[in-house]
Formats: structure tokens, C-alpha cells, sequence
């Protein structure tokens, strides 16, 4: 549809149409992963996913640029959009999982989405998740977006070299999903709860990588941060889904998504740019620090609170006779 555009309106238009698919895949898909992985490997496969959706990206702006330049804009939407095509195909035919009754899963009573969302909005481990990933996201896009300025502010860089330096620590966070997810499962295969306690030492780590960055100027400490943020992200995603029912997962995951947005993803970097035209881009990363300072807080109480949550979303499950994987 975007290739086709003929004006502006029409190529927002069939924009925000690629958004509503890609939304539902993310929610609907990492639902799929906790109904058909067993627990040992959740983590790890959702890492395996986020790298792999992260190379995914990658390749498409390399082929989608390469396409554009030789043959127009037009042709390259067109070109990326047959690999979606024919994994839509193949994805028509993957096994699904089955939900209950959603009379079956509220107690015999008639379920809306508002129910859902109001029951799931009790639970004091979602919130918490929510709030601390939203906060967590902010900081991490707003590094993203700021790092080659900063280099070539303050520890004189030329741009060529602040770029591509930056590239090279965000390349961290491909290895870094798969092996926090695997950490992830590891730790908690007879303790769930150390899923929680993973992420807060996860993010101990970058508050003090990133602090000392800042502080001394070296920039292969931003390798650092990247790495353990990044590990904790698959790890966080599972956990979201851990503390509530079976059948409430999906929606649980689109309330975690939204919050990552909403919560700091979309205004992270404008914050961040605010600060630096209003002061100093260094006072700007301080204040990240202190940002991500407010989510491990977040992230200690979801560690107080997970046990309570878990143990009640299983019980839950077997009240209409489901037993999780």
C-alpha cells in the first residue's frame, strides 16, 4: 500500500495500517512463544526473537536503501513487503495455542475487555513491570538517539567516528538478548522469582557502567550498559506473562508494549534534547541516570511482589483446568 501511495495523506495512511499489524504481532506473537516453549527456554527463545527481529530491521534498510537508490522508492516498499507476505502465508499454517472459555476463565460470568484489563490492572507485578520497562525504555532510546553527539561533544570525536562507534555498541545488544534470556532461564528454573532478581543486579550493573562513563568519559563503558540493558529485556518480557493466567497473556503483553511507549519510548530523546538546549547535553545524561535509578526501584518491588502473582495466575489456571508448561 505504501508503494502505491499517490499523496502524503495516503502514505500516513497505509503507515499507521502497518502499525496496527505490527502491533498485534508483537502481542499475539510473544504469546504464542509462552504457550508453546516450555518455561526452561522462554527466555532464550524470546531473546533469539528480539535478535533476530533487530537483524531483521538491519537487513531490510540495507536491501530497502540499496532497491531505493536503483530503482526508486516505490519499488523498494514493494520489495520488503514480499518476505512479510509469505511469512504471513507460512504463519496461516502454524500449530495455535487454545484459550478456555473466556466464561470459563472469569468464573461463568460474561468477560469485555474492559473486565480483562481491570482485573489485570490489580495485579500489583504488572504495574510494576509496566512502569519499570516504560521508564527503562526511556533511557535506553534516549542514549541511543544522543550517544554520537555526545562523543563527538565530549570526548571529541569526528562524526564519521562517534557513528560508527555507536553502531558498534548496539551490535551488543544482539548477543546480549539470547544470552540474558539464557541467564534468565537458568536461575529460575526452580526459583521464578529470580527472573525478578536477574533484572534488578542487570540494571545495578548499567546504573554504575553508565555513572562511570559519564563521570570518566570512556566511552567502551556505554558497551557495558547497552549489554546488561539489553539482557534483561527478554527476561522482563517473559516475566510479564508469567504473573498473570494463561488467558490473559496477550493482553498483559499489549499493556506492557504501550507503557514501553508511552511511559518513555516516544519522548525519551525529546526529553533528553530539551535538557541539552536548557543546560548541557552531560547534565542531560546525568538525568538518564537518574532515570534509570527510578526504574530499578520499580524493578526491587516487582521482585517483592512476583511470588503473590505467580502463585495466584496458577491457581487461577487450574480453577479452569489448565496446567502451565
Amino acid at each position: 500500500m505504501t508503494g502505491l501511495a499517490t499523496n502524503f495523506g495516503q502514505l500516513v495512511a497505509s503507515r499507521a495500517v502497518l502499525g496496527l499489524g505490527e502491533a498485534s504481532f508483537a502481542s499475539g506473537g510473544q504469546s504464542l512463544v509462552m504457550a508453546t516453549i516450555k518455561k526452561s527456554r522462554r527466555a532464550t527463545v524470546t531473546g533469539t526473537w528480539m535478535t533476530a527481529t533487530a537483524v531483521g530491521t538491519a537487513i531490510g534498510m540495507l536491501v530497502g536503501g540499496a532497491v531505493a537508490v536503483k530503482f526508486g522508492w516505490r519499488t523498494a516498499f514493494m520489495a520488503v513487503a514480499v518476505p512479510g507476505i509469505l511469512f504471513a502465508i507460512l504463519a496461516w499454517f502454524m500449530a495455535d495455542y487454545k484459550n478456555p472459555p473466556r466464561d470459563a476463565a472469569a468464573g461463568g460470568k460474561a468477560t469485555s475487555f474492559g473486565s480483562v484489563m481491570k482485573d489485570i490492572l490489580k495485579n500489583k507485578t504488572v504495574v510494576a513491570l509496566c512502569v519499570a520497562y516504560g521508564i527503562s525504555n526511556l533511557f535506553a532510546m534516549s542514549i541511543m538517539y544522543w550517544l554520537p553527539t555526545y562523543f563527538n561533544r565530549y570526548m571529541g570525536m569526528d562524526v564519521a567516528l562517534s557513528g560508527t562507534l555507536t553502531a558498534a555498541i548496539m551490535l551488543t545488544s544482539l548477543v546480549a538478548s539470547p544470552v540474558g534470556g539464557l541467564i534468565g532461564d537458568r536461575i529460575s528454573r526452580n526459583i521464578p522469582r529470580n527472573k525478578a532478581l536477574f533484572i534488578c543486579i542487570s540494571v545495578v550493573f548499567s546504573i554504575t557502567g553508565f555513572v562511570c562513563a559519564v563521570a570518566f568519559k570512556m566511552w567502551f563503558l556505554f558497551g557495558i550498559v547497552t549489554f546488561c540493558t539489553y539482557a534483561f529485556m527478554p527476561v522482563q518480557q517473559t516475566a510479564i506473562q508469567e504473573v498473570v493466567p494463561y488467558f490473559q497473556r496477550a493482553t498483559a503483553y499489549g499493556l506492557y508494549v504501550f507503557s514501553a511507549l508511552f511511559l518513555g519510548g516516544l519522548w525519551g530523546p525529546v526529553m533528553t534534547g530539551a535538557i541539552s538546549d536548557a543546560s548541557t547535553l552531560d547534565i542531560a545524561m546525568w538525568v538518564n541516570g537518574g532515570i534509570l535509578l527510578i526504574a530499578l526501584i520499580a524493578f526491587i518491588i516487582v521482585y517483592r511482589t512476583f511470588d503473590a502473582d505467580y502463585y495466584h495466575s496458577r491457581k487461577l489456571e487450574q480453577e479452569v483446568g489448565i496446567v502451565s508448561a
